[in-house]
């Protein structure tokens, strides 16, 4: 590279470390606010409680979940590709997944997978009233399909990258799945104004957004340790350019 470019240095554990201070922030601020909520009963506080409640739409923890799971999505473009223009195998793997996080940023911006629990409960019918979170029995169906289609990949990956992965897949599906059907039948037993359930709340989306970061850490890994620089060119014509 000319010494004369510019170029924007990323260090994968850093910017790790930035995001995981961030979310520990927005944890902590959740659980002030809802235990002076709870102790109080002033369960408003001009509005504070809401702005970081996180199992709230349109609030600082909802878009910085959204904004990594989409940071997520561009790095996974980024290598898609990378792997396509190399012609490497598995690059359309890269792609579907990208299509993937692309779908979980929007999901968490507009909470798509509740529209899932009414048609779910009437195709399971007995036992919907079992079930108040009914759209995780699709999402199991999809993580099972999911797991055998990118089985192989995940074994092709580094050995570093492959160990992330799954712990960040484990961090997540943990949150999303476990923790949330755990959440869901202690609504329906004992409601979802207790703190007990808030805790629920707080657990599962800790862990969602540790999964996340964690994964960016294997992504970024993946890219330091198997594409290690990538030069953009911009041009407004439209014409590939010569370095």
């Amino acid at each position: 590279m000319n010494e004369k470019e510019p170029s924007i240095p990323i260090v994968a554990s850093k910017v790790v470390w930035i995001l995981a201070g961030i979310a520990a922030l927005l944890v902590l601020a959740h659980v002030i606010t809802q235990t002076i909520s709870f102790t109080t009963g002033n369960h408003g506080l001009y509005g504070i409680v809401r702005l970081f409640f996180l199992d709230s739409e349109n609030n600082i923890p909802a878009f910085f979940s959204t904004a990594i799971l989409l940071l997520a999505s561009l790095l996974l473009g980024l290598i898609a590709t990378v792997r396509y223009k190399a012609g490497a195998p598995y690059r359309k793997h890269w792609v579907a997944l990208a299509f993937v996080f692309l779908f979980l940023a929007m999901d968490e911006a507009a909470s798509i997978h509740e529209l899932l629990v009414r048609p779910t409960k009437e195709l399971i019918g007995p036992w919907a009233d079992r079930l108040d979170y009914a759209w995780v029995i699709l999402g199991i169906v999809g993580v099972i399909v999911l797991g055998c289609l990118y089985f192989r990949f995940w074994l092709d990956l580094p050995p570093s990258t492959r160990l992330r992965v799954l712990i960040a897949g484990v961090l997540y599906l943990g949150g999303v799945l476990v923790v949330e059907i755990l959440g869901g039948y202690y609504a329906m037993a004992r409601g979802k104004d207790t703190f007990v359930y808030i805790m629920f709340v707080t657990v599962e989306e800790s862990l969602e957004m540790a999964g996340v970061i964690v994964f960016l850490f294997a992504l970024l890994g993946y890219l330091e340790e198997t594409i290690r620089e990538v030069r953009l060119r911009f041009s407004t014509s439209g014409e590939a350019t010569t370095p």
